[in-house]
């Protein structure tokens, strides 16, 4: 009897521990307590924190120079894809030909004169 008592005891100063860390706690650490507990916001935090990453690492990260003009393939039409090589199954799509249509140059040659 006397150990089920001092066992009874100790939940009830555990219980009344806890119970004054929460109520001594600020708003900051009961926010930091309850999401702790959602692993989803957790996860989501993950992700966050990588594209926070990301954006820090952005310019080491670039595969072209941000400087570069593309003006002149940004007029160009959409790539077909093409889904089949034969019969086998292979989604590609063929690279750009650059060619060099002197006329239209000479037409936006005068048009600058």
């Amino acid at each position: 009897m006397a150990e089920e008592a001092l066992a009874g005891s100790a939940v009830t100063e555990f219980e009344a521990g806890a119970d004054e860390r929460m109520y001594a706690a600020s708003q900051w650490q009961l926010m930091w307590w309850r999401l702790r507990q959602h692993r989803l916001a957790m996860g989501a935090g993950v992700v966050l924190m990588l594209f926070y990453l990301v954006a820090l690492g952005a310019e080491f990260l670039a595969t072209s120079d941000p400087q570069e003009s593309s003006a002149r393939r940004g007029l160009m039409p959409p790539q077909p894809i093409h889904f089949f090589e034969g019969w086998r199954f292979s989604p590609h799509v063929y690279a750009i030909q650059g060619k060099r249509d002197l006329r239209h140059d000479a037409q936006l040659d005068g048009f600058m004169d």
